[in-house]
């Protein structure tokens, strides 16, 4: 299931889970064509893999801030070399 769809469609989650992802110091992996919001409309399984969708290759069909987000955050991390090569440090609050 594409994770636009897990959180309930809800693009501010989205945010927040992209600001998660970019922000831990692996190497971030998107499937594709969650940078600029294409969902699904049902549970991926059967014969309809709803997941597997076609790109929205056309920008009126994208989501054009959550890509210009997506692209903020990989700047970022190529800026600030703490986001892609840091330490990860677990702390106990």
């Amino acid at each position: 299931n594409r994770i636009l769809w897990m959180l309930g469609n809800d693009k501010q989650r989205l945010r927040l889970a992209l600001g998660l992802l970019f922000g831990l110091a692996e190497s971030p992996i998107l499937y594709y064509g969650t940078e600029v919001g294409l969902g699904q409309t049902r549970p991926k399984g059967g014969p309809n893999e709803e997941s597997r969708q076609p790109m929205l290759w056309n920008p009126e069909w994208q989501d054009a801030d959550l890509l210009a987000y997506t692209r903020r955050w990989i700047a970022g991390r190529r800026e600030h070399v703490a986001l892609s090569r840091g330490d990860l440090r677990t702390l106990h609050i």
